[in-house]
């Protein structure tokens, strides 16, 4: 199983960033592992050329720097409650640079940040900051959205994780972390979707079997899924496919995990092509954007 011994967790003090901060302590708790806590500021704070009535840029100054080091010492006390080893990391300059510079440096095995939070510069919001660090990032970066409840205070954060596999090196690392994070007494559910987009009517009038055929896809899918679980995990881990004639997959993705009322969603990064890749796949995408529950994203090795 993947091992979880450094934290990074991002933050811009809103309250999206302390649910945030409560999953990396809480996680951190579980693995005994040590959290940098990090906050970037911006090298220019307002622009001329966003804001017509200024002459010259206004930059951050020592003043600045000191207040800035000073909130993020405030916003980490609640590590001290949980006993938790946590540094502070201030650095400035563009936040998701900073962001993959520093798990870099400091060998983080999982990275965990707020999908919302301000606007203006320090925004942490799909499609700017988190799906850029998503996409550059190579540790896996668990996204903690808005609607996720708060973990329990005390207790293991994830109990029951739904894991999306299209059996790809990036799915299976996912399913190792999947299994770091539910512990010894969680339990994984391994859900693969079989796409099976064949027109009815053409079906017919070819006497094409599309019953049989859809019976041996979802056989194979299934027989795949326990070729994938070693013998000593499958006392927690429950298998399921699902054969779609039409529709999305990331939309049975989020079915499942509210029908099941998930924990959290843990997948690799999918893609079919390289646009698809580009945005750290397609369905991914998708599942990250929409989900109520945090969602851990997970790189093949490289």
């Amino acid at each position: 199983m993947a091992s979880i011994d450094t934290v990074l967790c991002p933050v811009d003090f809103s309250k999206n960033s302390e649910l945030a901060l409560d999953y990396a302590l809480s996680l951190a708790a579980q693995h005994s592992a040590r959290v940098s806590v990090m906050h970037v500021l911006p090298d220019v704070l307002a622009d001329p050329d966003v804001y017509p009535y200024l002459s010259d840029p206004v930059l951050p100054s020592g003043e600045t720097r000191e207040r800035a080091l000073e909130q993020l010492g405030g916003f980490v006390h609640r590590a001290l409650a949980q006993k938790v080893s946590v540094d502070v990391v201030l650095e400035q300059g563009d936040i998701v640079e900073k962001v993959v510079e520093k798990a870099t440096k400091i060998r983080a095995d999982l990275v965990v940040l707020g999908t919302h939070g301000r606007g203006g510069l320090a925004r942490l919001l799909m499609g700017s900051v988190t799906e850029r660090v998503l996409r550059h990032a190579t540790p896996p970066v668990l996204s903690i959205s808005p609607n996720a409840s708060t973990p329990p205070s005390d207790g293991d954060p994830f109990r029951n994780v739904l894991c999306p596999v299209d059996f790809s090196p990036s799915s299976l690392r996912a399913f190792d972390f999947a299994l770091s994070l539910v512990g010894d007494e969680g339990t994984v559910t391994l859900l693969h979707v079989v796409e099976f987009y064949i027109d009815k009517a053409v079906g017919e009038a070819i006497a094409f079997d599309m019953d049989s055929v859809r019976e041996r896809h979802h056989a194979q899918a299934l027989e795949k899924l326990e070729e994938a679980v070693a013998r000593d995990v499958r006392s927690r881990t429950k298998l399921e496919t699902v054969t779609l004639d039409s529709g999305a997959p990331y939309k049975e993705v989020l079915r499942v995990a509210e029908r099941d009322d998930t924990d959290a969603i843990v997948m690799g990064v999918m893609g079919r092509s390289a646009a698809d890749m580009f945005f750290f796949g397609s369905t991914t995408n998708h599942v990250v954007r929409a989900a109520h529950c945090p969602v851990l994203t997970v790189r093949a090795e490289e």
